[in-house]
């Protein structure tokens, strides 16, 4: 998989799946969690 090889070179990596969803994120609820969880994901990740 490809994050696979970006976490090897120390790049964080989340991979968000919502189980109620095909490719992306429709409903509501899962876009709200997309961006809570990117907003997490940018407080918490590296800066270089």
């Amino acid at each position: 998989m490809p994050h696979q090889k970006v976490r090897e070179v120390g790049t964080p990596v989340w991979h968000l799946h919502a189980a109620n969803e095909g490719h992306g994120f429709a409903r509501k609820e899962n876009q709200d969690y997309q961006f809570d969880a990117t907003m997490l994901f940018m407080q918490e990740a590296p800066k270089k």
